[in-house]
């Protein structure tokens, strides 16, 4: 799991990148950090509890977890191929 703890690129001089042009570097808030740590841990537990349900042996699979981040506006534009 990536943790994003900043926001926008630090030097935004980058000529191979349009993603952050305009866009002020920010460190993330610690409780927005912390957010995310929550989020993510309890997406954990309910793939483990569904899993388990399920017979799957708390394998994560990927249909489950995309509809898991389906349920988030954030979360939900993570892709998983």
């Amino acid at each position: 799991m990536l943790l994003k703890t900043t926001e926008n690129g630090p030097w935004n001089k980058c000529t191979f990148c349009e993603m952050y042009k305009g866009q002020p570097f920010a460190c993330r808030r610690v409780e927005a950090i912390k957010t995310d740590v929550d989020h993510v841990k309890a997406m954990a537990d309910e793939l483990v509890s569904i899993s388990k349900k399920t017979g799957q042996d708390v394998r994560m699979i990927q249909e489950l977890l995309r509809a898991l981040l389906g349920t988030d506006p954030y979360l939900g534009r993570i892709h998983i191929s």
